[in-house]
């Protein structure tokens, strides 16, 4: 479920989503940063956030 690279060493290559690490960092931190300074509520719905994913089709898919 994360992309790992390890998934292309097995057979079947195993399909698996993956996310962007950097993209999940700084969207956490921007989170964060604007939870701490008060521009976000906890709990609103401008708290939560979506990430898009990507589906990486190997053999066992």
């Amino acid at each position: 479920m994360d992309g790992i690279p390890l998934g292309e060493l097995v057979s079947p290559e195993l399909t698996t989503l993956a996310l962007d690490l950097r993209a999940v960092g700084r969207a956490a931190v921007g989170l964060v940063a604007d939870l701490l300074s008060g521009a976000v509520e906890a709990g609103s719905p401008d708290a939560s956030l979506i990430l898009k994913h990507q589906l990486v089709l190997r053999q066992s898919a």
